[in-house]
């Protein structure tokens, strides 16, 4: 572990280094072209030692109450390996794992596991479909809002979303991939939310259509009530908290219609009919991807007021930094297109910052 930074300050302390890190990124973006292959070449050395970090940073981490599942995962882990209690679950492939790594790990060698699935598909993601431009995206995925979150707290959805991520690699061998993602499922149940929203999208790709059922779910929502809440609970219900029953409130989530949340969900919705519709960017892979985000952002809409609606939420919002950044790596669509691109970056980034570190 990383015994030297107190638990207190460990947070912040990866938000302040990913705002330097950020500063670093934009001054290269703004001061030189992003086709110089020198200065790219910097930056991806700087993405490297980002990735080993990160992935480090969060896998020793020290394991505090205030990292709620982690304590509880931590305690699980103990029972079983001393042979007290027999970890018992639906999602068969995080029971497998947990007895395999019983028998074979230490508890710090067990978080660090869990972290190294949890960011090594980002880093895999970023080079396959960025190739040389790999850092920014890459930066964008440890950036976002709640990446540090289930990297240390949500352990199981985080190692779902990652391999769904590590899934969308193999998008061009469809067996593998669904092998990939129903790995995923028996990680935390819940991934069945964006793989549903998957294979609506492979069906029907009318991206303007898909995004006027969004708009219409923010009114249908707040006029509804508790409804879809009352009808989806259980759902998701990982065998721990029903996420959206009355019984388990989490004392450090705001409940109620969170328009902060839409605001920061807009961000991804506005990119890609920005991208798809407005300059016509039809590439397969990325129309697939967008329509994937907006139905499963959609879901969470639906039941926005539930407790423990940021895990939800977070179902489609592993999805949004390549939804946001993959058009502008693949095609040019402005002459300052450098220029464009550090601003977005760092109002994707700062929202995260201003949201966990100034705003607290």
């Amino acid at each position: 572990m990383l015994l030297l930074i107190p638990p207190q300050l460990y947070t912040q302390i990866y938000y302040h280094i990913l705002l330097l890190v950020l500063l670093g990124l934009v001054i290269q973006l703004i001061s030189t072209d992003i086709q110089n292959m020198k200065s790219i070449g910097a930056v991806s050395l700087i993405g490297y030692l980002l990735f080993v970090g990160v992935t480090l940073y969060l896998g020793l981490r020290p394991n505090p109450r205030a990292y709620g599942d982690s304590y509880f995962y931590g305690h699980s882990f103990e029972m079983q390996r001393l042979g007290l209690v027999q970890y018992r679950s639906s999602d068969w492939a995080f029971s497998a794992f947990l007895k395999f790594s019983t028998s074979t790990m230490t508890l710090e060698q067990f978080f660090l596991a869990i972290d190294i699935i949890y960011v090594v598909p980002c880093f895999i993601f970023s080079k396959k479909y960025f190739k040389t431009y790999w850092f920014y995206a890459f930066f964008m995925f440890v950036g976002s809002f709640s990446f540090f979150s289930y990297g240390t707290n949500g352990l199981r959805n985080g190692m779902a979303t990652a391999l769904f991520i590590f899934a969308l690699c193999f998008y061009e061998r469809k067996w593998l991939m669904f092998i990939i993602m129903y790995i995923a499922i028996g990680i935390h149940a819940s991934i069945l939310i964006p793989l549903i929203g998957f294979v609506v999208a492979l069906f029907y790709s009318n991206t303007k259509y898909i995004l006027i059922a969004w708009l219409c779910f923010i009114p249908l929502s707040l006029v509804s009530g508790g409804v879809w809440e009352s009808l989806f609970s259980g759902f998701i219900d990982d065998g721990r908290s029903a996420y959206l029953g009355q019984g388990n409130i989490d004392t450090q989530t705001v409940r109620g219609f969170r328009w902060d949340f839409i605001l920061y969900s807009a961000m991804g919705i506005f990119a890609g009919y920005y991208f798809i519709i407005k300059e016509k960017f039809t590439e397969k892979f990325y129309v697939h991807l967008y329509n994937t985000f907006v139905i499963a952002n959609g879901f969470w809409i639906l039941v926005i007021r539930a407790n423990y609606s940021n895990r939800i939420a977070y179902l489609s919002w592993f999805l949004m930094a390549p939804v946001i950044i993959y058009p502008m790596v693949k095609m040019k669509f402005w002459k300052n297109q450098n220029v464009v691109l550090a601003s977005v970056i760092s109002i994707y980034y700062l929202f995260t910052y201003f949201m966990l570190v100034i705003k607290g």
